[in-house]
């Protein structure tokens, strides 16, 4: 288990339709994280999560779920095994036993072909991690867009804009 001052969860659904955001969820690393998703379905699946470097267990035992419509967050000290835990949400660690399911997947089975394709579901943003300094705030969250889809210009500026609004940053773009 993460110490005591690593496991807190808060979770409450999020009943706003003008959000308008499917299958998306977004990783901060820092001392929290905060996962978020829409109501319905389970987003993220950790089963039995156990983690060890060589005699040291720093993840052990952990199990939860985040559905549709729940925030999580993993708050807690330097070393506690929060960054352990990202990196096994988003397949850059195997574990040493255990499941970790995204979007229903297996992640940990995936090879690095299939992690991409799940990968491109959500969105992660590290510590200190910080948008291209070169292009607007419009112009980062429309980057993905351009690399992933086959949108064309003005569809997705039409979706930066509603995302930008969505964080009180309509004018942003």
């Amino acid at each position: 288990m993460l110490p005591a001052s690593c496991r807190q969860r808060q979770a409450g659904s999020v009943r706003s339709p003008e959000l308008g955001i499917r299958h998306y969820f977004v990783i901060r690393h820092s001392s929290f994280v905060i996962v978020f998703a829409m109501p319905d379905s389970p987003i993220i699946e950790v089963t039995d999560l156990v983690r060890k470097f060589g005699d040291r267990t720093v993840l052990d035992d952990i199990s939860f779920s985040v559905h549709r419509g729940e925030t999580l967050v993993i708050m807690g000290g330097s070393g506690c095994g929060k960054s352990t835990l990202l990196r096994h949400m988003i397949g850059s660690m195997k574990p040493t036993s255990g499941s970790v399911k995204i979007f229903g997947e297996e992640i940990a089975a995936m090879k690095e072909r299939e992690i991409g394709r799940v990968r491109q579901r959500f969105g992660m943003l590290f510590q200190s991690g910080a948008l291209l300094a070169s292009l607007t705030v419009g112009e980062n969250v429309a980057l993905p867009l351009f690399q992933h889809t086959d949108k064309s210009p003005d569809e997705i500026e039409a979706i930066v804009k509603q995302k930008l609004e969505m964080v009180g940053s309509g004018t942003a773009f």
